[in-house]
Order: structure tokens, then sequence, then C-alpha cells
């Protein structure tokens, strides 16, 4: 009986922790949104750890799912999307629908989602190669099973540089040689890389994200 308690109040606590799913409503288009589907929802949990975990629940049809992309015509592109904030936005990403076929339906979502893990950034779509049968062709294959492999990453908030110890010690220095301090004749890059190369990375890893974002859509 005090085991059982004692559990009962250990789910209780942790229970909280796991509470606050993410949910994603993913739905589908094979003609550029002018008819829409829903193709079932991914649930995002974050661990003990931090790290992120989602699970692809299905609700649309296989086999009406198998035809529609059989059936579409070549130039058509297979698109997911989800809501993105509050404003009617999406975040979409786009496949071939013989991709998705050779692979028995089975796809690849990439979530990301911002630097506080509520709300979704970017959605990617793939057909996974791990599941890509020897059959080149457009058209349903036998034991085709609609399901979703998730992989949820985050984007984590880039630290600042620490420019002010940097001015600190070139300051200190200034009223050191002032006081006729024994002067030190190292190169600037010599003295102060340990705060250069931080400065350096952020801006490159800033403009790289910058980057990115401004390629994704479609």
């Amino acid at each position: 009986m005090i085991i059982s308690s004692l559990l009962l109040t250990v789910v209780s606590l942790l229970s909280p922790i796991f509470a606050d799913v993410l949910s994603l409503p993913i739905e589908y288009s094979l003609n550029d949104w002018k008819t829409v589907g829903k193709l079932g929802v991914i649930e995002v949990k974050e661990d003990f750890s931090g790290n992120y975990s989602g699970v692809f629940r299905t609700t649309a049809d296989a086999l009406q799912l198998g035809n529609a992309l059989q059936s579409a015509s070549s130039s058509a592109l297979y698109r997911v999307r989800t809501p993105y904030g509050k404003g009617g936005d999406y975040v979409s990403s786009s496949t071939e629908p013989c991709r998705i076929l050779q692979t028995k339906l089975v796809h690849n979502f990439w979530v990301s989602l911002d630097t506080t893990g509520k709300a979704v950034q970017s959605l990617t779509v793939f057909a996974d190669p791990a599941f890509k049968s020897s059959d080149d062709g457009c058209q349903l294959l036998p034991q085709s099973n609609l399901v979703g492999i998730v992989q949820v990453t985050s984007v984590q908030q880039l630290k600042s540089p620490d420019t002010q110890s940097f001015l600190d010690k070139m300051d200190k220095e200034r009223r050191a040689r002032q006081h006729g301090a024994e002067q030190d004749n190292r190169s600037f890059l010599a003295k102060y890389w340990m705060y250069i190369v931080p400065v350096v990375i952020f801006m490159l890893i800033s403009s790289a994200s910058q980057q990115q974002e401004g390629g994704q859509g479609g």
C-alpha cells in the first residue's frame, strides 16, 4: 500500500513535465492547395534533458492517399503544411508523389521549433531512403502503410559575445600605459584573439541562420 502511494505521488509530480504536448495538425495537397486533405497530427514532447521527440498519428486513409498520389499529374507536387502562429500562416514543404509511393507511404518529417520550444519554425517532408523499394515506378505498392517518422530539432538562442570584457581589458591596458607600466609588444590579434574569435563565429552563425530562414518555403 505504501509503495503504491509512493508511485502515485511520483507519477503525479512527473506528469506536468510531460503534460505540455505541442500538437501540429498536418494537411496535404496535390494541386497547390486548391483542395486540402487531413494527413494526421505530429505530437511533440520534451524530456528531462531538454531534448524533443515527436510522434505522427495518422488520420488519413492509406489507400485513399496512395490512389491520390498515383493519380497525380506528372508535374504535381505533394505538399504538406502545418499552422504557424495565430495569423493563419503555415510552414510547408513538398516532395514528388512518386517518391512517397516508392517508400510505401513512409514519410520522414523534420520539425524545427523556435527558441521557446512552443512553436514550429519549419516543417520538411521527404521519402525515407531506408524504405525505398526496388520498384522505380509510380504506383501504389503492395503492403503500403501510411507511417510517419519524426525528427525534432530546436533552434537554440545564440550567446552574445563578451564584448564588455574585451572593452574593459583594453581600457585597463590604456590606463596601465598612462602610468608607465611595461608595454605589451604582442600584436593586436595575439592579445585579443580570445575575444575576437567568438565575435567572428557569432557573426558567421547568425548570417548562416538568416540565409537558411530566407531560403525556406514552398
